[in-house]
């Protein structure tokens, strides 16, 4: 059964969501220890949530088109409380506390979790090979790759392990398990579904996507899935089309491209003959066939390395100025703070002191005096001056600088108390110090 049909026969008691299940968990454990396609196996969970689901549907409650459905996806979407590995070993305990729009809306459609699904670490990898968890074995042949890096879906899909799966496409990572696997998948418009809370690879190439057995299943989720979110703000405003109609709608006039050149120079006999019957299908239904030479991919590539050092020569400028650009930022939405941090720090005490420009203007003057004249002495009419006392008020601080006869601190005394004591205008300095006032 396809996911549309299932989820139909649900939804109408045909079956039940927890047969379902069951089902299901009975061919992965048959079938994991050949094709290592699941992450992680939530049988018991599953189960549950499946009874769940059907005494809802029992009571008539129904909560959207995919009310009971058994999925598993790839495991690199958060769902908050589970463990999220990426397919790495430095995130096998990594727990998120968020859940990834794009599954939450599945679950707001009914969708039950089965579990997690493997991939290449990180989601970065074109074969399905994983150093940590080995790799992923292709249903078909076990000797033959899955291709990645959603090889984990790919596979799970192609085994009737799940009725469909989310994958993600950076560069490939939905297409070429879809291809090498022989389910559909569909590498969706950057922006059209959230990608909040999937682990990121590239920000600008990024997308989340289904993989299923039929184009109106994945049509399906991608109708669920699509649409703006608050949590992303490059996903798409614009109109949401009819997706799961547009399947449906005729193939008469469309101009369908057929590549030649390297891509069918060296296949193999058995996928070159079922390319041709596709073609004939869609030729049949009224599609405009047209042969296409496109460059030679291989002699492309080999400018790839040499665009890539010369973008590289001008990085360091780059980085270089957006370095500074973003510190200049920085720095400025940080200024309305610094008054505040300064204010909490000053009020951990009563007064603070330390010295102030006119006991530095004293100093140079000494300088110049010194050099002119000498080391000049104190004079004897300054011995008999009285040593500063202490201040009258509990809790003030005063400065270690001489007070002159007209008031004015040589040092800064900051706070009440200290304020007070300046405009008490105390008689007492430092004899040394008043001589070098005069």
């Amino acid at each position: 059964m396809t996911l549309t049909e299932v989820a139909r026969a649900i939804g109408m008691k045909q079956v039940s969501s927890h047969e379902v299940t069951r089902a299901l968990l009975h061919r992965i454990a048959q079938w994991q220890p050949h094709l290592n396609a699941f992450m992680s196996v939530e049988s018991e969970a599953a189960l549950n949530a499946a009874d769940a689901a059907d005494a809802e549907l029992a009571k008539g409650g129904l909560r959207g088109p995919l009310h009971g459905v058994p999925l598993a996806h790839k495991d690199m979407y958060y769902d908050a409380g589970k463990v999220a590995t990426c397919g790495s070993l430095i995130r096998r305990d990594f727990v998120p506390t968020v859940t990834s729009t794009a599954l939450q809306r599945l679950k707001d459609a009914g969708q039950i979790r089965l579990g997690t699904l493997h991939l290449a670490e990180f989601a970065y990898g074109p074969t399905g090979h994983n150093a940590h968890y080995g790799p992923v074995r292709n249903p078909w042949n076990v000797a033959h790759i899955t291709g990645g890096s959603s090889s984990g879906s790919g596979a799970s899909v192609a085994a009737r392990l799940t009725f469909a799966a989310l994958g993600s496409d950076t560069g490939g990572s939905i297409r070429m398990p879809a291809h090498f696997c022989g389910v559909t998948g569909l590498k969706t418009t950057w922006s059209r579904v959230s990608r909040a809370g999937a682990m990121p690879l590239s920000q600008s190439l990024d997308t989340v996507g289904p993989l299923a057995r039929t184009a109106e299943d994945c049509a399906l989720l991608l109708a669920l899935m699509a649409g703006p979110d608050p949590e992303d703000s490059t996903s798409s405003h614009e109109p949401l089309s009819d997706y799961v109609g547009a399947t449906r709608a005729s193939l008469k006039g469309l101009k369908i491209g057929v590549p030649a050149s390297f891509y069918v120079d060296d296949l193999d006999s058995e996928v070159a003959r079922v390319l041709d019957e596709t073609i004939a299908v869609l030729k049949r239904e009224g599609a405009d066939i047209v042969k296409v030479e496109l460059p030679d991919q291989r002699q492309l590539s080999s400018a790839q390395p040499a665009r890539a050092r010369s973008r590289g020569c001008r990085l360091p400028q780059a980085l270089d100025d957006r370095t500074a650009a973003g510190l200049r930022f920085a720095d400025a939405d940080a200024a309305p703070e610094r008054p505040r941090g300064s204010r909490r720090h000053l009020s951990r005490g009563d007064a603070l002191a330390w010295p102030g420009t006119r006991g530095a203007q004293c100093g140079r003057r000494r300088c110049r005096r010194d050099h002119r004249t000498g080391i000049a002495r104190p004079r004897a009419d300054d011995r008999g001056e009285r040593r500063r006392r202490r201040p009258e008020r509990t809790g003030a601080v005063a400065t270690a600088d001489a007070v002159h006869p007209s008031g004015e601190f040589s040092g800064l005394a900051l706070a009440d108390d200290a304020l007070r004591l300046h405009q008490k205008r105390p008689a007492c300095w430092h004899a040394a110090d008043r001589s070098l006032l005069r």
